[in-house]
């Protein structure tokens, strides 16, 4: 019944709009879906609902006899909808939010901000991020970094991951001064992330300027949790060739650790918020992601901000090269 709904829904779009594109954007689908169920809707009918031979695609007579039944149907749909989504914000509904466990720091704080300002709403605070649980819908919101392909979704700005390489003074101390990425392969380095168990080298690429360099590396140590590494470069028992900035930054201020590889550095990427199309259409989840994309980007602008009052504004824009 919800996909024969839905199917009169897409066809009020289509009938308005002439475009599988337009479409396919305004009701949270991609065009190929939009066009088969179009197709599937025409096929149960017995009828050609558009002419497709022309751009923008012509509403046919049957179309025009059925558009306001059409109609009907979307306008109680999406009046089902809102209802839907107002009275689970009004009895307190669940979101739940998928993030990296490097994020704790700032994720529980911002939530229970945001808690406070909507008290009936509750959230499930979902770590560590994994793309795969994401897609089988365990969780409504996730943030990730880089470009990932996920279909038929929305995507938020959360600013960017900017990588310092970090050592202590101490381990410097006792090692010298590291300015190369070729000299990590006789340091123990700390990999922030797990991998695959079963490889033994790890290759890290690096860039300074126009440069670029890609080092491969035998860790003896590789931790799931990016935290880990942190604790054991402040330890001094080894060095963390890109950890992110916004988790080493108090370090980093405090003189526990210090950057090195003389501006070499792991590319930055782009990070974001992200919330599937179907979603983002529930009011307290699109305002709940929009807030929280927000915050973040606040959280990495306040930390950038921080690097340049201790090395320069130079060295950040170095290190922020993707």
């Amino acid at each position: 019944m919800t996909e024969d709904i839905q199917s009169w829904e897409i066809f009020a779009s289509l009938f308005r709009t002439g475009s599988v594109a337009l479409s396919a954007t305004e009701v949270g689908l991609d065009a190929p879906v939009v066009s088969k169920k179009i197709s599937a809707l025409e096929k149960k009918l017995g009828r050609k609902l558009f002419d497709r031979s022309t751009r923008p695609f012509v509403p046919t007579d049957d179309a025009a006899q059925i558009i306001e039944f059409a109609l009907g149907i979307a306008q109680n749909r999406s009046k089902i909808r809102q209802f839907i989504s107002d009275k689970q914000n009004e009895t307190g509904a669940v979101i739940r939010v998928m993030q990296g466990n490097s994020a704790r720091k700032y994720a529980i704080s911002l939530l229970s901000q945001y808690g406070e300002m909507h008290p009936k709403l509750r959230f499930e605070l979902i770590a560590p991020m994994d793309i795969h649980d994401f897609v089988e819908r365990k969780a409504d919101i996730i943030a990730i970094s880089g470009e990932v392909p996920l279909s038929d979704c929305v995507f938020l700005s959360r600013g960017r991951m900017i990588f310092v390489p970090v050592a202590s003074p101490a381990y410097l101390q006792k090692h010298g001064p590291i300015n190369h990425p070729r000299e990590l392969e006789s340091h123990l380095v700390f990999n922030n992330g797990f991998l695959n168990r079963f490889t033994p080298l790890l290759s890290y690429p690096f860039k300074r300027g126009d440069q670029l360099w890609s080092v491969t590396v035998k860790d003896k140590i590789r931790c799931s949790n990016v935290e880990f590494s942190l604790t054991g470069a402040i330890e001094g028992l080894g060095i963390c060739p890109s950890l992110p900035l916004f988790l080493c930054i108090d370090e980093l201020e405090k003189g526990k650790l210090v950057p090195i590889l003389d501006g070499w550095h792991r590319p930055s990427r782009p990070n974001y918020i992200v919330c599937r199309k179907e979603d983002w259409k529930v009011k307290y989840i699109r305002e709940f992601a929009t807030w929280y994309a927000e915050q973040l980007k606040s959280v990495q602008t306040n930390c950038e901000e921080r690097f340049v009052r201790c090395f320069g504004r130079s060295f950040l824009n170095r290190l922020a090269e993707p």
